[in-house]
């Protein structure tokens, strides 16, 4: 994939055409460290405003930091 000021072009290797899109916003930046990304459970809860009693350095996912220690988003 290539960037060209604000656009993000990449090739299809099935058709060969390429492939244009939009750079990522914060939005989906926020959205994808949650889904991908392991932190700590303190982390996540300084992520979201939240203080959590914990001492475990375990890096875990961000849907298992919600249902360890039962927290629900709006």
């Amino acid at each position: 994939m290539a960037t060209f000021g604000n656009i993000n072009v990449a090739k299809n290797e099935i058709t060969g055409k390429f492939i244009k899109s939009d750079p990522p916003n914060k939005l989906y930046l926020d959205n994808y460290d949650k889904a991908f990304a392991k932190k700590t459970p303190t982390e996540w809860a300084d992520s979201i405003g939240r203080v959590i009693e914990s001492k475990s350095e375990d890096n875990i996912s961000y849907k298992q930091f919600l249902l360890d220690y039962d927290i629900e988003v709006e």
